[in-house]
Formats: C-alpha cells, sequence, structure tokens
C-alpha cells in the first residue's frame, strides 16, 4: 500500500513538472484572460503563481524611475526653487507610478498569463511608465509635465482595455457574476482617471491642480470604500476578488529589495570627499542601518514562528 501511494505522488510530481516544462504558447498564442486565484477567500488556489522575469523586469524600470525623481527632489532641496521638483511633484509622479505598477500586479496576481497577450499587456505597461521618467524634471503644474500626464494616460487606457477582456470573457461564464464586476467596476474607475490625468494637458496651469486631485480621488476609492462598513461589505460581496498573496509578496519583496540596493547604492555615491568626516561616516552608518532593518522587517521577521500569510507586514495585503 505504501509503495502504491508513494508512486501515485511521484506520478503526480512528474506530471506537475511536466506542466511546469510546457511552452508558453502551448494552450494558444492569444489567450482570454483566466482567474488565477478563484473568487473564493477562504479556498487556497490549486497552484502557486511565480514572478515571471518580465515582471522582475517591470520592477527595476519603476524602482529607477522613482530613483530618478529622488534625485531631481534632491535637487530642489538644495538649489532652492530653481532646479528639480518640489515636494508636491515629487508625491504626486510616486502617485502615478506606483498605481501604475499595483495595477500591474493586482491583475497579473488575479488574471496573469504567460501568453503573447499578457507580455504585450506588461510590455505595454513597462514601456509607459519607462516614457514617464522623461518628464519627472518639471513640477506638476508646468507644461513640461505634459509627457508624465500622457503616460499616466497610456496606461489608464490599458488597464481600460485588460479590465474589457474580462468582462468579455466572463459575461455568461458560469460563476462570474465577480469576475464581471470586478471588470466593470474597474473599467469605469480606469476610464474616469483617464479623462481626469488627460484633461491635465487641456486646462489652464492655474486649474491643473483641481483634475489632479480628482484623478487622485479615483485612484484611491478604495480608500473611501473602506471608510463605511455598508459599502465595504457590498463591494467584497459582489465586486472583490482575492488576491494570490504568495505573488503579491514576492513582488514586493522584489521591489523592496531593489529599492535597499538602490539606497545603498546612492549611500557610496556620497561618500566622495567626505569620508574622513565623523558626522557623514555617522550618517551612512545610521542610513545603512535603517535599509538593514527594512530588509530584517519583510524578509526575516519571525519567519519560524508564523507563516507568510500571518507576517505582520504583508498580511494587509490581502
Amino acid at each position: 500500500i505504501i509503495n502504491c501511494r508513494t508512486k501515485r505522488k511521484m506520478s503526480h510530481d512528474d506530471e506537475k513538472k511536466e506542466e511546469s516544462k510546457r511552452a508558453w504558447y502551448a494552450d494558444g498564442i492569444w489567450q482570454a484572460p483566466k482567474l488565477v486565484r478563484g473568487i473564493h477567500l477562504e479556498i487556497p488556489p490549486e497552484e502557486e503563481t511565480a514572478t515571471s522575469w518580465s515582471e522582475l523586469f517591470f520592477d527595476l524600470i519603476v524602482v529607477s524611475v522613482v530613483a530618478k525623481m529622488g534625485k531631481n527632489l534632491r535637487e530642489n532641496i538644495e538649489g532652492g526653487e530653481e532646479g528639480g521638483i518640489n515636494l508636491q511633484s515629487y508625491c504626486m509622479y510616486f502617485f502615478g507610478i506606483i498605481m501604475s505598477w499595483l495595477g500591474a500586479v493586482e491583475y497579473n496576481t488575479r488574471f496573469g498569463g504567460d501568453d503573447l497577450s499578457h507580455k504585450v499587456i506588461l510590455a505595454g505597461f513597462m514601456l509607459s511608465v519607462l516614457m514617464s521618467s522623461f518628464h519627472v524634471g518639471a513640477n506638476y503644474i508646468t507644461d513640461e509635465a505634459n509627457g508624465f500626464y500622457l503616460s499616466m494616460t497610456a496606461i489608464s487606457i490599458i488597464n481600460v482595455i485588460i479590465h474589457l477582456r474580462i468582462v468579455r470573457e466572463f459575461w455568461n461564464h458560469p460563476e462570474s457574476r465577480k469576475p464581471r464586476n470586478y471588470g466593470i467596476f474597474n473599467t469605469a474607475q480606469s476610464a474616469l482617471m483617464a479623462f481626469f490625468i488627460f484633461s491635465a494637458t487641456l486646462v489652464s496651469q492655474s486649474n491643473r491642480w483641481i483634475v489632479i486631485t480628482l484623478w487622485f480621488v479615483v485612484g484611491n476609492q478604495r480608500i473611501f470604500i473602506f471608510l463605511s462598513s455598508k459599502l465595504r461589505n457590498k463591494v467584497f460581496a459582489n465586486i472583490y476578488l482575492p488576491l494570490t498573496i504568495e505573488h503579491v509578496n514576492e513582488r514586493w519583496g522584489l521591489i523592496t529589495m531593489i529599492v535597499i540596493g538602490e539606497g545603498v547604492d546612492c549611500l557610496t555615491e556620497q561618500v566622495g570627499n567626505n569620508v574622513n568626516d565623523p558626522i557623514f561616516i555617522l550618517y551612512v552608518s545610521m542610513v545603512f542601518i535603517t535599509l538593514f532593518c527594512i530588509k530584517l522587517a519583510y524578509f526575516d521577521s519571525v519567519a519560524d514562528i508564523v507563516s507568510m500569510d500571518d507576517h505582520p507586514v504583508r498580511i494587509h495585503r490581502w
């Protein structure tokens, strides 16, 4: 009996290995979106969603853009109003980049695949974020920031397209109410964000902050939903689709480690002629300890005591 069970387990493991070796085009080059995680939070996923090399490359692009924004902010602090970007512009640019990254992460963890359609979608996100990096050197109310607004418009249009594909695929699908509603809700949200952020290129500089504020409010609609328990319960019952927490944690872990590496790189750039300055050495040491503590908090904290699902830093991503 034991031998039979062992053979069955080995054959099952072999089948899984064979499936993992299948080419990305085995089920078709252009595939419809498939629900990876399922619609029930209490039911664990049948298989884990691994982070792809393309997603890692996207993380690198995002961190590079944020690092460039940080350098522009430092120029403003060191040089006054004449150079770089002010804090308000930095926060606005940062919100746009992070929301773009989160949109791609949450789509991939729910509907992501490895076929050509999903490769094109991810490439669209990458190119739009990369193009936005050329326009984060000026304050957000100036016309020089229009390129950034157009890049954010492109990302919102991509979100409209991918969620319309979800609506189309799950319109008459069994148990399709939640995925269909999820697609409709996110299509409407992305369309509104595209409208407001594109409007920023058309209105006068004095009124630009109004449409950007509306864009920010629409992008952060979850905050307002969670403030109302009744509205929150309706959203969870009819729209919310659970995340694949292992995949999301892996993406957050990758971008956290890249940010830590970027922080260390910035530290080495600042050494220069200050290597003999004890105050500067103390400053560098304290910043390094801070970066090391971020690493401990995310990757090593209570690793042997609780599971990943109960990690105090990561559990909120549910």
